[in-house]
């Protein structure tokens, strides 16, 4: 009404155009709205309304509930004095059944289904929401693209030629573009030297990457990025980056795996010039002085016990490292194959 009120109100004609397109907008957002509400407010759940003996009327958005038998209302929604009024004053409660779904009786397969869900449902239509390629458009699976969703505490298992060092961390790449690659020893620095510029040499440009250190005191340690190096100055995304940590360096145990937290920001910082790093604080190694840092916390998981540092306890935040390899893909995958850099990373 405030929008066709708005069309009919004096303009001059050079404005009309740009008024006639703002009321459309505005309609079209109303019937979006409308929508929307009928899908997930409250009042759309209970079907049938409220009977009353002069036919009833339908509180919230809905059909005529002439005909039909009352639901009981949950006290939450309406006050019983204008729940009644406006029914005429012949409220009628009935057991709500199965397909009558109310904040307090709602079907359990509904109690999970998110807003958006809900509004495509009530668009589209069932059979569209069912089907695996709606409207022509597949949906990414966790097994297709498994970097698209959090780490997971399950383990894998090991190929047959992996290397022993391999054989270690294999299982904790489960639901990772790694899981079940080959891996070929891209870094080592003790071969290719303890430096970042080495680092940056032999790993900008790179795909998905695990790396695998040892601080002075035993402790072996480790960390996914599924992103790689490129050396741009990116804070990359990734909500499946984890690091993973055998405290007391005693590989025949079970490692503790810390995913990221907070969403997927800044889980890989990739600077130019700078060691391997995840989160601004969750692991940074300095190659060039042999240096690991681990504040946990911010953006990785806390250890178990509420501990902040990934290292042994005298090491504290701060440990010397002795050892860092970095694995990749021996061959590149066929998502790898098929990227294409974003129009900013073109060199």
């Amino acid at each position: 009404s405030v929008a066709m009120a708005y069309m009919e109100s004096p303009v001059p004609p050079r404005r009309r155009a740009t008024r006639a397109v703002t009321c459309s907008s505005v309609l079209m957002l109303s019937l979006l709205l409308l929508a929307y509400c009928q899908a997930s407010s409250p009042s759309s759940a209970i079907r049938g309304g409220c009977t009353s003996s002069r036919g009833g009327g339908m509180l919230g958005f809905g059909t005529s509930s002439a005909g039909r038998k009352g639901v009981a209302i949950p006290k939450q929604l309406f006050s019983r004095r204008l729940f009644a009024k406006s029914c005429g004053g012949n409220v009628q409660r009935t057991r709500l059944s199965p397909r009558d779904v109310a904040f307090n009786g709602k079907k359990k397969d509904e109690d999970d289904t998110d807003p958006i869900t809900r509004f495509f449902t009530n668009i589209f239509g069932q059979e569209a929401r069912d089907d695996p390629e709606p409207l022509g458009l597949k949906r990414a699976t966790v097994e297709e693209f498994p970097d698209l969703w959090p780490p997971t505490q399950e383990l894998g298992e090991a190929l047959p030629d992996d290397p022993p060092e391999v054989k270690i961390f294999r299982p904790y790449l489960k639901q990772t573009i790694l899981e079940k690659q080959p891996l070929l020893l891209a870094y080592d620095a003790d071969i290719d030297g303890w430096s970042n510029k080495a680092f940056r040499t032999a790993m900008d440009g790179s795909y998905a990457a695990v790396l695998i250190g040892e601080t002075d005191s035993g402790t072996r340690f480790g960390a996914y990025n599924p992103a790689g190096w490129l050396g741009y100055g990116d804070f990359r995304e990734c909500i499946s980056a984890f690091l993973f940590t055998w405290v007391d360096g005693d590989t025949s145990k079970q490692a503790v795996k810390l995913p990221k937290i907070g969403g997927a920001s800044m889980a890989v910082l990739d600077q130019a010039g700078m060691g391997p790093q995840w989160g601004p604080d969750g692991l940074r190694i300095n190659l060039d002085t042999k240096e690991a840092i681990s504040r946990l916390g911010s953006y990785y998981q806390r250890m178990p016990g509420g501990g902040t540092t990934m290292f042994q306890k005298e090491d504290g935040n701060r440990a010397g490292v002795r050892s860092i390899k970095i694995y990749v893909a021996r061959e590149l995958s066929d998502s790898a194959k098929s990227y294409e850099p974003k129009f900013t990373q073109w060199s």
